[in-house]
């Protein structure tokens, strides 16, 4: 099978989508903005209400991963320590570049509790619905192949590579959900669900058997 030729293009994909990515936005995305924009929204803690989550408990889990995994253990503290000018050169180090630094540290740690806590406040929502949408689509999409096989209709080779790498990069951008700036809601979840599902039909429609 081609898909076995293309093993190398495919672990590019992944190692980027699922690896790279999420890592190069935690670094990034402290650097261009304000620390106060990585609190969680009142939005999301109003979404897991609304599908019967207890916030406070997600909130006092979380509070309390962050502060064994990064406070305790004293990478907030050694972080915050770099952001010194007696540590970084002292007079070479211009009051605006510790200013910047320092900002970047404290919207790091910012980003990355809410991170935390988006994965244990709407993991268990996403994996379910992220199942939800695909398995079916995926069921449905295989039917439609067969159904193709036994009218002598003919795959799409184009739209299966095509959805194939489309359902990486969705697998890529589910590691990125939890990070990204946008405000977690049901219609910016939703909108990705259907798009993955979307994608899964078409590659599931056009599989490559090697028939």
């Amino acid at each position: 099978m081609i898909l076995f030729a293309e093993k190398s293009e495919f672990n590019q994909h992944i190692l980027f989508w699922w690896l790279l990515a999420p890592l190069v936005a935690l670094l990034i995305l402290p650097g261009v903005m304000a620390p106060e924009s990585f609190q969680v929204e009142p939005a999301e803690v109003r979404f897991l209400s609304n599908w019967g989550g207890q916030h406070r408990e997600v909130t006092g889990s979380a509070d309390d991963k962050f502060e064994r995994w990064f406070v305790a253990s004293g990478w907030v503290k050694r972080s915050v320590s770099l952001t010194q000018p007696q540590r970084l050169g002292g007079p070479a180090l211009s009051s605006g570049a510790s200013g910047w630094l320092r900002e970047w540290v404290g919207g790091f740690w910012m980003l990355v509790y809410r991170v935390l806590w988006r994965v244990l406040a709407l993991g268990p929502l996403y994996l379910t619905a992220a199942i939800g949408f695909a398995l079916p689509a995926f069921v449905d999409g295989i039917g439609s192949r067969l159904k193709k096989r036994y009218d002598f209709g003919q795959h799409n080779p184009i739209f299966f590579y095509s959805s194939m790498h489309f359902v990486l990069l969705a697998i890529g951008l589910a590691m990125f959900v939890p990070i990204t700036p946008l405000t977690l809601t049901p219609t910016v979840l939703g909108g990705f669900f259907l798009a993955t599902a979307a994608a899964v039909w078409v590659m599931a429609a056009n599989l490559q058997t090697g028939a």
